[in-house]
């Protein structure tokens, strides 16, 4: 549940908003006017102190994650074969049968989905800049396409054709899919729906056959196979597609010149469906970004009862690091003072990684949900914040210390140290003894057998 929202602030620019259009009622045909409204109150209502605070982004993520939580769904999946089955009826499609039983969500799908809030509420996300740009380049594009006096050149200008065309704005590295945690993310979502392909296709096959006339199934499950997935892993691992020197105008001309060869108007492209999806995955995983990443790290952040003296930060740490499913040499974990802050930043590399690590992190996006991780209840600790997750470099990350070296008596090395050197001068010093012992004769003691001994 959303607390401590700012309103007022809000509601005052949205106050003024309508009175200006209530003052001059002709600015409301003016696209323009939209623009304006809207740059100003989205980055508000999209910001720290509204739907983006803490509490409000966390209860958006468990809510996400509830909803998609895959076990419950995949459960609940073959029941819904007898509404499909009557759905198919209404719709006239007698003998067509689609078995849901090959169904199943990836278990990381909604916690893939579910850190989205994250990315959308990061703070170099330009909700501005991006209306702007929707309200003056977009609009007049879209004008000039539905009038019907945009020509293809100018069509293909608009979609990929430079900075401000519609692939190169919305993966720009300050929008929603490219910025901050999204590309993470976003590739990450794009794998779990890339694995979910064959079995959807294969599921859909006798109704794709009956759509398209063809009298029997259609399957295309092979085309998005295992080879497929990997294509897709592997070049979503690249972040090739939010890079600025990624191709985007040579995809959008191989493809239109093998969509025209397959309709039988042009002879330029190809007509193999498995070349040209080679094709296009190598040009979208070639690029700058496909040098060897740096490494980063995913930082998670809590304020905690107790104090900083006490506080149970390698047990806590260990606890954390097997809930994300990681190496603890992976993770380091540090405290400070205002109650206690707890921080623990996780060592990872290759955009896939900080996606499924970032995922793993927004399941924790909530008090409950991490005292219930890291069992704090049995040590009387509460969570009373958490932080959003972020990403930083990998600087940020300090390896943890090495364990000091067990010794079989449980003593320190300087008590050791202590005690051999105390028994080695009580050996000098029984040896001393013995060697004087044995130099000195003793004189035989007197004979008083036989003689009175005098008191």
């Amino acid at each position: 549940m959303c607390s401590g929202l700012a309103f007022s602030p809000f509601t005052t620019a949205v106050k003024g908003v309508v009175a200006g259009a209530l003052a001059s009622p002709e600015v409301l045909t003016s696209p323009a006017w939209y623009t304006a409204a809207a740059s100003s109150l989205v980055p508000m209502l999209m910001g720290p102190t509204m739907m983006c605070g803490s509490s409000c982004a966390a209860a958006m993520s468990a809510s996400i994650m509830m909803m998609l939580d895959a076990t419950q769904i995949n459960a609940w999946m073959p029941y819904m074969q007898p509404q499909v089955d009557e759905m198919l009826l209404m719709m006239g499609m007698e003998g067509v049968t689609l078995d849901l039983t090959g169904l199943a969500l990836p278990s990381s799908l909604g916690a893939s989905v579910g850190s989205l809030p994250y990315c959308f509420c990061g703070s170099t996300v330009d909700w501005a800049g991006f209306i702007t740009w929707a309200g003056t380049t977009a609009y007049d594009q879209v004008v000039s396409l539905v009038s019907g006096t945009m020509d293809p050149s100018q069509i293909q200008a608009a979609i990929t054709g430079g900075s401000d065309a519609l692939v190169q704005t919305v993966l720009a590295d300050d929008f929603i899919f490219c910025a901050g945690t999204c590309k993470a993310t976003v590739a990450a979502i794009t794998v779990d729906i890339a694995n979910m392909a064959a079995p959807l296709l294969s599921t859909a096959a006798p109704l794709l056959g009956a759509l398209t006339g063809m009298g029997g199934p259609l399957d295309l499950s092979s085309f998005f196979g295992a080879s497929f997935v990997n294509q897709v892993t592997a070049a979503m691992n690249t972040g090739c597609f939010c890079d600025s020197s990624t191709d985007w105008n040579g995809v959008y001309t191989e493809l239109q010149a093998a969509g025209m060869t397959m309709l039988g108007m042009s002879t330029g492209g190809t007509t193999d469906p498995m070349a040209l999806l080679d094709s296009f995955f190598n040009t979208i995983s070639a690029c700058a970004a496909d040098a060897p990443a740096e490494e980063e790290a995913v930082v998670f952040q809590a304020t905690m009862t107790g104090s900083v003296d006490d506080f149970p930060t390698e047990s806590m740490c260990q606890k954390f690091a097997a809930n994300l499913e990681v190496s603890v040499d992976k993770v380091a974990c540090s405290v400070r003072a205002a109650s206690v802050i707890f921080q623990a930043v996780v060592k990872v590399e290759g955009l896939l990684e900080i996606g499924a690590v970032t995922a793993k992190v927004a399941e924790l996006s909530t008090p409950a949900a991490v005292e219930e991780a890291l069992d704090l209840a049995a040590q009387g600790i509460t969570v009373t914040e958490v932080a959003p997750v972020t990403v930083a470099a990998a600087s940020t990350f300090s390896p943890p210390p090495p364990p000091p070296a067990e010794e079989s008596s449980g003593l320190s090395t300087g008590a050791i140290i202590g005690i051999a050197a105390g028994g080695g001068a009580a050996v000098a010093a029984l040896l001393g003894i013995l060697a004087y012992c044995m130099c000195c004769k003793k004189k035989p003691a007197p004979d008083y057998s036989g003689k009175a001994v005098s008191a």
